[in-house]
């Protein structure tokens, strides 16, 4: 057992990077019986974040060294077994605070969440397939495991199958080389629920392409639901054959957009509750701020602040957001500076940069002004005289007023949200 623990570490080692190793992967003990092994974390903030982020290339080492299938688990030290009730049982397969639950909707993602919602009312109907795409680290996976969690709890007659691309893609490759074609066909022919994660990965395999080809057309024929994630729209995927990405367009195509300020606001006290922690509004607009476009980057920053915390036992504030490891927050040359956002408002509208920082107020000028000062107190950290004095001087009443107002035009003029979310957009580009 030692040298097995001792192997575990070392392959370990050389799989991650120093900096993953040492805090990720060190703390944690395992143990083993005939059946199965625990990898047993210090805390719950280690063990959700290795579960979200290390667990696969965890289970992969261990499974390598024993050469053989066996179950891994992750466990909290010292703790007790949650009990599931069976009115809220979740797919032993999909992550389990990946539910609709705990996902949080926005502007960005809404139309995605409620495809999602409706194909687990309507299986194999008119949104089969479903894709959902979008860049990395947005709520694709969330929104995929939630629906085989709800069905899983709805139906339990209903056979549910998640699987990645490439967890497919190797499946396949084993079940040729063992000559066991015949079963992972009836495996993933006989589901009624199929999920595919990131089917970008099948590009260019061409084998992989044909078997998920066939099972495709099986499932659809047999009117099975299939859902399927990518990080493009199905005409954009490179190396993928045609009546493939044709058949990706049969049912429903939905995206997933980077979420607003609020948005990530919202997710990040959400992720907070769920480990039982009263997150101070300062460090959820802290980095709310300094990471705008990837939510799995944001979470694994908190994640990791949580777990600072806790072990170094400090306390939870501001300051100690501040002063954690610089890979925990992007580096502050990352950060939007007023002068970015002034250069870019002023370009969107078309107006002369000295002009967005005078005292005109012409409505052509003032909305774009106030526009900026809105996303300067968004995405900076500046005070609200520092904010004022980079506007020509402005005192912090005006700045407030002019921050107040952008918020109740957001909420009654589509056009202004449409103008800031395009701002948005084009600050994220530049960064």
């Amino acid at each position: 057992m030692e040298d097995l623990r001792k192997r575990f570490y070392e392959k370990a080692k050389i799989l991650f990077d120093d900096q993953v190793y040492e805090t990720w992967i060190k703390p944690v003990s395992i143990e083993i019986t005939d059946n199965s092994c625990q990898v047993i974390t210090p805390n719950q903030f280690f063990r959700d974040w290795l579960e979200e982020n290390y667990f696969e290339q965890i289970k992969n080492i261990i499974i390598s060294l024993l050469d053989k299938e066996i179950q891994v688990y992750l466990t909290v030290s010292k703790s007790k077994k949650i009990l599931i009730s069976p009115s809220e049982r979740l797919h032993p397969d999909l992550i389990q605070r990946y539910t609709f639950e705990n996902f949080i909707k926005g502007k960005s993602n809404e139309f995605a969440y409620a495809a999602a919602k409706a194909v687990v009312d309507n299986l194999g109907g008119l949104y089969n397939p479903l894709l959902i795409y979008s860049n990395v680290g947005l709520g694709k996976t969330h929104l995929i495991m939630a629906i085989g969690h709800e069905v899983y709890r709805k139906y339990p007659d209903k056979k549910v199958v998640y699987y990645s691309s490439e967890r497919f893609m190797n499946e396949l490759i084993s079940s040729i080389r063992f000559e066991k074609m015949h079963e992972f066909r009836e495996k993933f022919r006989t589901v009624d629920l199929l999920l595919i994660d990131d089917i970008q990965f099948i590009s260019g395999k061409t084998a992989t392409q044909e078997e998920f080809f066939n099972t495709f057309n099986s499932l659809y024929e047999s009117k099975k639901q299939i859902v399927i994630t990518s990080d493009k729209f199905p005409k954009q995927l490179q190396n993928i054959e045609d009546r493939l990405k044709n058949r990706f367009e049969w049912g429903l195509t939905v995206d997933i957009q980077p979420p607003e300020y609020e948005t990530r606001i919202a997710i990040l006290k959400n992720k907070a509750s769920y480990h039982n922690i009263d997150l101070p509004d300062e460090i959820a607009e802290f980095i709310a701020t300094h990471i705008c476009s990837n939510i799995r980057e944001m979470e694994g920053a908190l994640i990791k602040l949580l777990a600072y915390s806790s072990l170094t036992k400090k306390i939870l504030d501001l300051s100690l957001a501040k002063e954690i490891p610089k890979d925990f927050i992007p580096e502050e040359e990352n950060t939007l500076t007023v002068e970015q956002i002034q250069k870019t408002v002023s370009e969107y509208f078309q107006i002369k940069l000295t002009d967005l920082k005078s005292q005109k107020k012409l409505k052509t000028i003032s909305i774009p002004r106030q526009i900026a000062i809105y996303l300067s107190r968004k995405y900076t950290q500046l005070s609200l005289n520092d904010i004022g004095n980079k506007f020509g001087g402005k005192d912090h009443s005006t700045v407030i007023h002019s921050i107040n107002k952008i918020k109740k035009l957001i909420e009654t003029e589509d056009n202004i949200k449409k103008h800031i979310d395009n701002i948005e957009k084009m600050l994220t580009k530049n960064r």
